[in-house]
């Protein structure tokens, strides 16, 4: 099977892929450029990529136990990495560079990889994954990068460096349990550099769902000394999320509390950098009859940060939004109060013709952001198919501040173009 797609914008930039697949075997390729011309960069290198069950190229990106190694303090307690198996899979969304490998011996349960990083070193390393039972999984990881540079940050008061350079071994592991609707993960890393003390992480995550209600907790830990399996420095600190609340077909409701605290220890305290975040969201669907459906959203979130003189910012966030479906049109009105910031009301407009071809649809968007003029976005688009082929057209006005003069309108006027195809190579 073979498959070409190419795409075109009025501002010059251009794009193209084809894909070859047979049965486990997908060799991709595609290049995305742009016109070089005053602040403009030129054209960028073609991203290229090949899969097969054993062997993988191109730009990889590492998902659970890897992904959480990069940032353990980064996720809520109901992301997704916690129950993503620990491997190396391919990002076409990355940027082109040198590639990466992945080598599988035993695809799902043993890994090598090789992976490049920005700052211009490569990380190599292996996982490993184990079912123990049903319900019980252990999973880990051994990395191995080397920096000749050192790095240091913008600020001339760091006592580290970014990047101190040399040789880093990171390693870590994770243990999974999952029974009757509860979950519950440890995980714990460290890393080992040549010119830097060694640093670790910790972390304990847990989830519950019975029926429509759900619970969800996160602690987490991260040391002084702590740095990423590409040698770059990290922020301590500790780290406490919780959400809960019930998710059902017509209505869901989800309040959640998350702290962070540049110190061990959750409890915020002056001169100590911190931010609190406190959500709750309320949604509720029904049918109003004449086949128009109506989903009704209401949140409200207060957001509180100090930094490391003290000073306590506050700012809150309410927002109502009302969305009808009935056929192909479908139509959407927000209601937006920040503080501070001011009052924003935004209307999307859909219609979309539900035939197979042609498939017409329009959307209108007008955003007042603050008490600043508002922003208007005006699409319309129209999409051909034919048997294995497909011609879309999108133009119109995107992002225009309604108060310039009509001049400026022709500077957000925007025209795409993209095709693409498929067919079957041999019977």
């Amino acid at each position: 099977m073979v498959s070409l797609d190419s795409n075109a914008d009025l501002d010059g930039t251009m794009g193209f892929g084809w894909a070859l697949s047979h049965g486990d075997i997908r060799v991709f390729c595609a290049w995305q450029g742009r016109a070089t011309s005053a602040g403009q960069a030129g054209p960028r290198y073609p991203t290229l990529a090949v899969s097969c069950p054993w062997l993988v190229c191109g730009p990889l990106t590492g998902e659970g136990l890897l992904r959480e190694a990069s940032n353990p303090l980064g996720f809520s307690a109901g992301s997704d990495v916690f129950a993503e198996r620990t491997g190396v899979r391919v990002d076409g969304s990355l940027p082109a560079g040198p590639p990466g490998f992945l080598c599988m011996p035993l695809p799902g349960a043993l890994g090598f990889y090789s992976l490049p990083c920005s700052n211009r070193a490569r990380v190599c390393g292996c996982f490993a994954g184990i079912q123990a039972s049903a319900g019980l999984r252990v999973e880990g990881f051994l990395s191995f990068s080397k920096s000749e540079s050192e790095e240091s940050g913008e600020e001339w008061f760091l006592s580290t460096p970014v990047n101190p350079g040399g040789a880093m071994t990171s390693g870590g592991l994770r243990l999974a349990v999952d029974f009757h609707g509860l979950s519950l993960g440890a995980t714990a890393g460290g890393s080992f550099a040549e010119r830097a003390p060694a640093g670790s992480f910790q972390l304990l995550h847990g989830s519950w769902h019975e029926n429509a209600f759900f619970a969800e907790a996160l602690v987490g830990r991260i040391d002084a000394a702590y740095r990423r399996p590409d040698g770059q420095d990290f922020t301590a600190g500790s780290a406490f999320s919780g959400s809960a609340g019930l998710e059902g077909q017509v209505s869901s409701a989800k309040v959640s509390y998350s702290v962070c605290v540049d110190q061990p220890g959750f409890a915020p305290q002056p001169f100590i950098e911190s931010s609190e975040v406190m959500r709750l969201v309320l949604q509720h669907s029904f049918a109003a009859g004449a086949g128009l459906d109506v989903v009704c959203r209401a949140e409200a979130e207060k957001r509180i940060s100090r930094d490391c003189t003290g000073t306590q910012q506050e700012t809150r966030h309410w927002s109502a939004s009302l969305r009808g479906k009935t056929g192909s049109l479908d139509t959407a009105v927000s209601v937006e109060l920040n503080e501070p910031g001011g009052v924003g009301v935004s209307l999307t407009d859909a219609l979309q013709q539900t035939r197979r071809s042609p498939r017409i649809s329009l959307e209108s968007r007008l955003e007042p952001l603050g008490q600043g003029c508002p922003v208007l976005t005006f699409l319309a688009g129209l999409q051909l198919e034919w048997k294995d082929a497909r011609l879309s057209l999108e133009s119109g006005v995107e992002g225009w501040a309604v108060s310039t003069t009509p001049m400026d309108m022709i500077r957000h006027f925007r025209l795409s173009v993209s095709w693409s195809t498929r067919c079957t190579l041999g019977k």
